[in-house]
């Protein structure tokens, strides 16, 4: 049961360190901060939607564990269409996308793996 619940910690640890850290890439790397300064980034922040989306998520993980499992495979699903859905495919961007999802997946089994060890 102790390594159940690690493995979910684990997993909402590492989707906090997904999502935060792609939400300052995708504030800060589209942002025109030279000519701009700060209105260069306060226009760019329409592209941190996802990733805001995923860390409200990621959040609600910590009290709704099996309702946020799901949503979170689904988003990591829609990640992987939304984001490799050009000409071009980058595998890191592909592995990123494909990691919400398995962790989302993990969330779900662990939390369905708990409750059936308490019945």
């Amino acid at each position: 049961m102790k390594t159940i619940k690690l493995i979910r910690l684990i997993a909402q640890i590492s989707l906090l360190l997904i999502s935060v850290i792609t939400f300052n890439f995708a504030l800060i790397s589209g942002a025109n901060i030279e000519q701009d300064g700060v209105s260069g980034i306060i226009h760019n922040f329409p592209n941190t939607w996802p990733w805001l989306l995923l860390l409200a998520l990621t959040i609600l993980s910590w009290k709704k564990p099996l309702l946020s499992g799901a949503l979170i495979t689904i988003t990591g699903i829609v990640f992987v269409y939304f984001f490799n859905s050009g000409e071009q495919i980058y595998s890191i961007v592909l592995a990123l996308s494909t990691s919400v999802a398995l962790l989302g997946l993990i969330l779900l089994y662990c939390q369905y793996y708990l409750k059936r060890l308490s019945e």
